[in-house]
């Protein structure tokens, strides 16, 4: 798997043919991983490039714009005074400029695939509870059915909410418990009933289901989807 540096598009050879050399068998490697739909860690990365070039080029267009102007000429015809910044992008400044206007429109693509493929699994999966949910829903199962497989992973699961000045978000992490083999005589309920008598860690837990018609990577596409799921649907 191949990775960009953060800082790719003004570290080693500043040029603008060798980065768009560098950028483009970084999207054609993730391209690869999409097609697969194998979306993360991917998809977070391409999300973050775009963002942090955003954001350099917003803080150097606001920089720009905080330096004073001089009069520069005259337009008599349309009564307008024509003025010119005191400072102007230095070569350096320049190549990174253009290296960014390359990139942008490049990522955003790519971007736009990931986050396709993401909103069809998301839109395909039946996400439901077992049972009676309890008040305290911060920890609790989850029970996987991927595509048409006989078969029902088990993953416990934690919330945490974290805030800042602007939000409040949750994070849940999983770990996997076990498999069930799935059928009339072990239905989800049962299973839920089996986790209950074995694992006295949680005597009431929430528990959670995740259906898919298809079948997909578990650990690099389908559990981040539902982790979204579950925070969504958590109270």
């Amino acid at each position: 798997m191949k990775t960009l540096s953060s800082n790719w598009f003004f570290e080693d050879l500043l040029d603008l043919e060798y980065k768009k050399y560098v950028l483009l068998a970084y999207l054609q490697d993730v391209d690869k991983h999409f097609t697969q739909i194998k979306l993360y860690p991917q998809l977070n990365e391409l999300v973050n490039h775009y963002r942090l070039l955003k954001r350099f080029m917003d803080q150097k267009n606001n920089l720009y714009l905080d330096f004073p102007e001089r009069i520069d000429a005259l337009d008599l015809a349309n009564f307008k005074i024509l003025y010119k910044k005191v400072v102007t992008d230095d070569e350096v400044m320049e190549v990174i400029s253009e290296i960014i206007g390359f990139a942008l429109p490049k990522i955003k693509q790519q971007l736009d695939v990931g986050k396709e493929i993401y909103e069809f699994i998301e839109s395909e999966i039946e996400f439901y509870p077992i049972g009676i949910l309890p008040l305290y829903q911060q920890e609790g199962y989850l029970l996987l059915k991927d595509g048409m497989k006989p078969q029902i992973d088990v993953y416990e699961y934690s919330v945490k909410l974290f805030e800042n000045k602007f939000d409040t978000y949750k994070a849940v992490n999983t770990s996997f418990v076990e498999t069930f083999q799935y059928g009339i005589s072990n239905t989800l309920e049962n299973i839920k009933i089996n986790l209950i008598k074995h694992r006295t860690k949680l005597p009431n837990p929430s528990t959670f289901a995740a259906e898919t018609k298809h079948t997909y990577p578990v650990k690099e596409t389908l559990l981040h989807v539902i982790k979204h799921l579950l925070a969504k649907n958590i109270k």
